[in-house]
């Protein structure tokens, strides 16, 4: 049963956590068993680097420390404390976002309910830095004469045991490093995990059995692209599974790693789940994958149909190319779930764990544009005025010109800054004031319409030769 705890202090709404204003904390816990002991909880606790002052060293390295201390309860008991610094290697500075404090405390416990305390400060920093947490622990009681499978640990990087491996992380010869908070960016092409399979030798006819793992949507057993694999054992006491899979073409969204220990006549002994975010920018989703989604009890179940189409289509001056592909799709599709499910996906690419706060603020300025540049014939939205507001947000300023002689209404948007690019303007012209839709005829933006004679193209009349205006 791994529980993750985000205790993160850099910005708001970023994950639902407790918030204070210094260090940086992510930790977890796993249950494993040992036939000797009985069952133990691994801790795991990831420090950034980023979030610590460091220490210079005499080579013009940098070093980072965190003071830890972390203590297990049972009712008025301690059953478990330990109290120590943890540190970095030595870095550079330029390296030092990259760089996270990471560190393993394994502790025999009855099954049972327990409750974690844990404090973490800055090293070279103040008293202040320090936050003290409390999460729930339960230990689970894993059969004695029953088939079972551990807890899935997820790995950042497993190689054998070298003289500088940290001993914690070293098991059966292999150097494990945790990756404590399971979120995989666009960097990530493999998923590396460890867990244990128990007593698979007190099964009815012991014999070999197989493992298999495969990614399937969270909550489902369907699995995604075939990703997963097998790998048979012989009955033991424990048997250990390190292995891998292939992530590099798996989508933006939730996801579970699915073990299931499988017998000779292929019947499932037992399963374990570990969940899993995927945010990979470069790959969508695929109608097939859009069909397994369960958005039930999400925000998006609770939006008329008519809302959906509406705020699915609402995305095109956001989405990249690949997705507002999937959106003209979609309304040739007409089926309705999938555009519930595409819009659930959608945010949930933008933001893993607030995806309704980020479609909630995207629909508000979604409804202002619809009631600023909506006419009878195009939603806000697909104006050029709407397009241009929900992709760069709301101009820093707009100049009207409305009676300048012969020539069209136009409105000058200025941007102080789009990327890289400072003093960026937007020229609508009122070709029909009938219809509140002004076309974009000039704009100094990468890639959008450039024409520096616009204001000249903008009269409203004609002139002949003599000068003259003709009607």
């Amino acid at each position: 049963m791994k529980k993750i705890f985000f205790a993160i202090f850099v910005c708001a709404a970023f994950l639902s956590a407790q918030w204070a204003a210094a260090v940086e904390v992510v930790y977890s816990y796993n249950v494993f068993y040992n036939p000797e002991v009985g069952s133990y909880i691994e801790i795991y606790i990831s420090v950034p680097a980023k979030s610590l002052n460091t220490a210079a060293q005499t080579d013009g390295s940098q070093k980072a420390a965190a003071n830890i201390a972390l203590w297990v309860e049972q009712g008025e008991q301690i059953k478990a404390y330990d109290k120590y610094i943890l540190y970095s290697p030595n870095f550079a500075e330029a390296d030092k976002s990259q760089i996270n404090l990471v560190d393993i405390k394994r502790y025999t416990l009855p099954a049972g309910a327990y409750t974690l305390h844990l404090q973490v400060g800055d090293e070279n920093g103040t008293a202040a830095d320090s936050r003290t947490f409390k999460s729930d622990l339960i230990v689970e009681a894993y059969p004695a004469n029953a088939v079972s499978v551990s807890d899935v640990l997820f790995l950042e990087v497993y190689q054998k045991e070298t003289p500088e491996s940290k001993k914690s992380f070293v098991r059966n010869g292999i150097e494990m490093v945790p990756y404590v908070f399971p979120y995989y960016p666009d960097s990530f092409t493999k998923l590396s995990f460890y867990a244990e399979i128990y007593n698979s030798h007190q099964a009815a006819n012991a014999q070999d059995y197989v493992v298999t793992y495969q990614v399937v949507r969270k909550d489902s057993s369907l699995a995604i692209n075939n990703i997963g694999g097998s790998k048979r054992h012989k009955a033991a006491p424990v048997n250990a599974l390190l292995s891998e899979v292939n992530v590099a073409d798996l989508s933006s969204g939730n996801y579970e790693l699915l073990l299931e220990v499988r017998n000779a006549q292929n019947e499932v002994l037992c399963s374990r789940r570990a969940a899993f975010y995927r945010n990979h920018k470069h790959v969508s989703v695929s109608l097939e994958q859009l069909n397994e989604l369960n958005t039930a009890h999400t925000f998006v179940s609770s939006l008329s149909d008519e809302q959906v189409t509406f705020y699915v289509r609402s995305l095109r001056p956001i989405a990249r190319p690949d997705e507002r592909d999937i959106i003209i799709n979609l309304k040739k599709n007409g089926d309705i779930q999938y555009q519930r499910n595409f819009l659930y996906n959608f945010w949930t690419q933008r933001d893993a764990y607030n995806p309704e706060t980020a479609f909630l603020r995207y629909k508000k300025e979604v409804d202002y544009v619809e009631s600023k540049y909506a006419g009878p014939i195009y939603n806000g939205f697909e104006t050029d005025r709407g397009r241009v507001y929900l992709q760069y947000g709301a101009p820093n300023s707009v100049d009207f010109a409305d009676f300048e002689r012969d020539i069209k209404p136009y409105e000058i948007w200025q941007y102080y800054q789009i990327k890289s690019q400072t003093n960026v303007i937007f020229v609508f012209s009122d070709d029909d004031l009938m219809r509140n839709d002004m076309r974009l005829v000039h704009s100094d933006a990468n890639g959008e319409v450039r024409d520096p004679e616009w204001k000249s193209r903008m009269l409203k009349y004609n002139r002949n030769n003599s000068g003259a205006i003709d009607p």
